[in-house]
């Protein structure tokens, strides 16, 4: 009798390019693993080249997309402002590229987590359920981001990173 192989849902995690943030999502990342979940954390080409990446495992694989500046990262941008719009050029672009690059493999991206700061991403995932992931740890942070980010409210679900004793004033 022939065995059928299960597969195993496939998640990308989009974190923003800074370890302030790419550290706690690998972390994420890892928790999503171990539950039986295939990730791919997406991660800068700079990041990836010069930085101290978190190190592959069989739980959770590296990949690249572009910022727009693969050669120096945030500090070749001329501004904050001038990094995130190339960022998302290039982003968008890399992104949709990734993603297809794995739709004709064995495993396909079923889901992407992204970063509440790279809202892009949405536009690239919108045929797949696409979740964005809170770094903030209180409620008004979650706020600002919905007010900021325009198109948050058209995400599947949004993951805030808290517990309830932190929050429990909260209703």
């Amino acid at each position: 009798m022939e065995e059928k192989k299960i597969h195993r849902a496939h998640v990308l995690i989009v974190p923003y390019p800074s370890q302030g943030h790419i550290n706690p999502t690998f972390q994420f990342a890892k928790r999503l693993a171990s539950k039986g979940l295939k990730i791919t954390l997406a991660i800068t080409n700079f990041i990836y080249k010069t930085k101290k990446p978190p190190q592959p495992s069989d739980s959770v694989q590296i990949d690249t997309i572009s910022d727009g500046y693969d050669d120096g990262g945030f500090s070749e941008a001329e501004s904050i402002d001038a990094y995130l719009q190339n960022m998302e050029v290039a982003g968008l672009k890399t992104l949709a590229e990734l993603i297809t690059k794995y739709k004709s493999s064995s495993n396909p991206i079923d889901c992407v987590v992204y970063d509440a700061f790279l809202y892009w991403a949405l536009d690239v995932a919108k045929d797949m359920p696409s979740f964005i992931g809170v770094q903030g740890q209180y409620p008004a942070y979650f706020e600002m981001v919905l007010n900021q980010f325009s198109n948050a409210d058209r995400a599947d679900l949004v993951l805030v990173n808290t517990f309830y004793k932190l929050e429990s004033q909260v209703s």
